[in-house]
């Protein structure tokens, strides 16, 4: 959720088949990277060979198990700080948009295109797509390009952007709103944009306070249309989005008192009466994302059990038992759900726990090495690839310490 600048987890989106381009300039100006990231049990390193390997989402291709990692490399930043990244692709995952804020906050959201690993991982010029804001970005894949949204003050902002990264028309104001309001998630569904969000006053120590959580199809006119209630909390929560069939729907954690016990449910986001949501049982939510054509996955921490629910066209289908490290989770276009872990033991630097690994989540097991240390780290697969984004230096939002953005893919072998 987007309250106060908060960790941001990754949705996953649909695709169709990924190719191996890229020609914008990155931080050398002639393709190069600065770096590599390892590897790990069952996965591989980056190679030349392997980095400008096609990767697509062809039946062929959806058999693959092993994942290999692409060399990072680092993202230009006109900002001092960047932090709290989030993600968007292409249905073919060949271009990733990453946008951030600079704290502290309120601080401007900047985006970039994030190029392909063809010839070293590449980034465009970064555009300022605000001068400030309280919130964390939120950001979409709209058909032909981009939308990055945010919150200032009462007013919920959307930017358009091209596949290039340049800013199409200026800014909207999707909504005014009565109290503060900080997007949760930005999803395209049919042609239109889906926003997300949370409003209210100030949580109080103590847990004092009560929020609400809406969506709102953003119309042709670039307004929200008929805001739906998704859900009321108090001391805590955070809401998704995530599409299936063309159906948008809400995966959320109610936490309710007295003793604050939290619950995940998931529910069919309807314009015209309100959600029935699905019980997936105690626990907090990390992440919901689409897991192909037929499934939502929603990764949940319950206990000492860290649990993937898969929810279908026709209800909760299957529940999996997995690596208890994991914090973050999204899937590919032909299903394969790759997941974020830490060894739950080394401490890193920027107070984080590292090193971070990608791993297969369900079937052959296989893990690369992302990085050796991170302040915050986002995954998004998109066409048979992953993006991942991660913010090294410093040591949290307040720091003054400049910090670095990162970037690097994740495809099949």
């Amino acid at each position: 959720m987007h309250r106060a600048i908060l960790p941001i987890t990754a949705l996953g989106v649909l695709g169709l088949s990924a190719s191996c381009s890229g020609s914008l300039n990155n931080e050398n100006g002639d393709g190069g990277v600065k770096g590599a990231a390892s590897s790990s049990s069952g996965g591989s390193g980056a190679s030349g060979d392997y980095a400008c390997m096609p990767s697509d989402s062809s039946a062929a291709d959806c058999q693959k198990t092993s994942l290999r990692i692409s060399a990072s490399g680092t993202v230009n930043t006109p900002d001092r700080s960047p932090f709290n990244p989030v993600l968007a692709a292409n249905p073919s995952g060949d271009t990733f948009l990453g946008a951030w804020i600079d704290v502290p906050v309120p601080g401007a959201i900047w985006a970039s295109v994030l190029g392909s690993p063809c010839r070293g991982i590449a980034s465009s010029k970064a555009t300022q797509v605000a001068t400030s804001s309280s919130c964390n970005p939120v950001a979409a894949w709209t058909g032909s390009g981009f939308a990055v949204g945010w919150g200032n003050g009462t007013n919920l902002m959307v930017q358009h952007l091209d596949s290039s990264g340049a800013t199409v028309g200026p800014a909207m104001q999707v909504a005014s709103r009565s109290t503060t309001a900080c997007p949760d998630s930005l999803v395209a569904v049919g042609g239109n944009l889906v926003l997300e969000w949370t409003e209210g006053p100030q949580i109080q120590e103590g847990g004092a306070g009560q929020w609400f959580e809406y969506a709102a199809l953003i119309g042709s006119d670039g307004l929200a249309q008929s805001p739906v209630l998704i859900n009321s909390l108090g001391a805590g929560g955070v809401t998704s989005l995530a599409v299936l069939a063309g159906i948008p729907y809400a995966a959320y954690t109610q936490v309710q008192p007295p003793d604050n016990a939290s619950t995940v449910f998931v529910s069919e986001v309807q314009w015209s009466s309100p959600p029935v949501p699905i019980s997936l049982g105690p626990g907090n939510l990390l992440a919901f994302f689409s897991a192909g054509p037929q499934q939502l996955a929603t990764l949940v921490p319950y206990s000492s059990a860290m649990t993937v629910y898969e929810t279908g066209l026709g209800g909760l289908q299957s529940v999996a038992q997995v690596d208890n490290n994991l914090f973050a989770a999204s899937a590919d276009a032909c299903g394969r759900i790759v997941g974020l872990a830490t060894d739950g033991q080394t401490a890193g630097t920027a107070g984080a726990v590292g090193p971070i690994f990608a791993e297969t989540v369900a079937g052959p097991p296989s893990q690369v090495t992302v990085t050796p240390d991170f302040g915050e780290i986002v995954l998004l697969g998109a066409g048979s690839t992953f993006g991942v984004l991660w913010v090294e230096g410093g040591s949290g939002e307040g720091v003054v310490g400049p910090t670095t953005l990162r970037f690097a893919t994740l495809t099949w072998q």
